[in-house]
């Protein structure tokens, strides 16, 4: 097991920024996987003869908003009753 000491230094290098030089140092092929950008976009080490063409990936779709990610299908919803109808009710 870690001694508290090496715990702590293992803890304070997690969250430590990392800076431009150890990014831009770092291996291109690990930068292109943690990087989700399209390929040819701004990023010159992204190139598209480096991505095979029975893998390139399908035309992204737009994001979804709010309800339709759900994927419910719409059926009639069955609600409560509201507490507004308490003529019907007897005492």
């Amino acid at each position: 097991m870690l001694s508290r000491s090496d715990s702590e230094h293992i803890a304070s290098n997690y969250f430590r920024p990392k800076r431009a030089n150890q990014i831009l140092s770092s291996d291109p092929m690990k930068s292109l996987t943690h990087h989700n950008s399209p390929p040819g976009l701004g990023s010159p080490l992204s190139n598209n003869s480096a991505i095979p063409l029975a893998q390139a990936p399908e035309m992204p779709q737009p994001r979804p908003f709010r309800l339709e990610s759900l994927n419910i299908p719409f059926t009639k919803a069955r609600r409560k009753k509201s507490k507004s109808s308490f003529g019907s009710e007897p005492l």
